[in-house]
């Protein structure tokens, strides 16, 4: 009798069991993914300006700035249309020196008219390479602002005033030296050199 009963249980838990070993083989399995987190550090460039305003040594003429009186002095040209015009002022040009002491990208921040603009930046672009600036012990960009100043003479002495080379000359001692300074100032008229000069320090 209990052999019967077993006989009729065991079909039965036979097809219980094909039954829930199918249903979990069509159940998806969910696959478990570990996501890592990566964290990447933040590197802290420092960035340099392209030129300094203000720097520890700043850059200079060589020679200072009686030799870059002298540069301009010899090689400014007063444009003819400015003569015609009267045009006269200061024209303020800005340009950087670079590491090499090379002049670049000048421009006008202060105007007087297009034609002294243009002589302005001339003669800046056509000024040798000066000492550059440093900052920390290294060699840097510096910006830099010239003042040009184009005065039309209106008498023997104030064209002497308004040469850059003379007003130099003027300022740091009252003799000159060398043949082509001589000349320089005894084209205005004076009758010596001394003669110009202590009418120039008399004004």
């Amino acid at each position: 009798m209990s052999i019967l009963k077993f006989t009729r249980v065991a079909p039965l838990a036979l097809a219980l069991s094909l039954v829930f070993t199918v249903a979990n083989a069509n159940t998806p399995v969910k696959k478990t993914t570990t996501t890592k987190k990566t964290t990447t550090a933040k590197k802290t460039a420092t960035v340099q300006p392209l030129a300094f305003e203000t720097v520890e040594k700043k850059p200079a003429y060589i020679g200072g700035d009686s030799a870059l009186n002298v540069f301009i002095a010899q090689n400014v040209q007063y444009p003819t249309e400015a003569k015609k015009n009267k045009e006269q002022g200061e024209v303020v040009v800005q340009f950087v020196i670079d590491e090499k002491g090379a002049i670049k990208t000048s421009k006008v921040l202060t105007s007087v008219s297009t034609t002294l603009d243009a002589e302005a930046l001339r003669l800046v672009n056509a000024m040798p390479a000066w000492t550059p600036g440093s900052q920390k012990s290294k060699k840097v960009a510096v910006l830099h602002k010239l003042p040009i100043n184009f005065v039309l003479p209106s008498s023997k002495l104030q064209q002497a005033l308004a040469d850059p080379l003379i007003k130099a000359l003027v300022d740091s001692t009252s003799k000159v030296v060398g043949k082509t300074v001589e000349e320089k100032v005894t084209k205005y008229g004076g009758n010596t050199v001394n003669s110009i000069f202590n009418a120039v320090k008399k004004k």
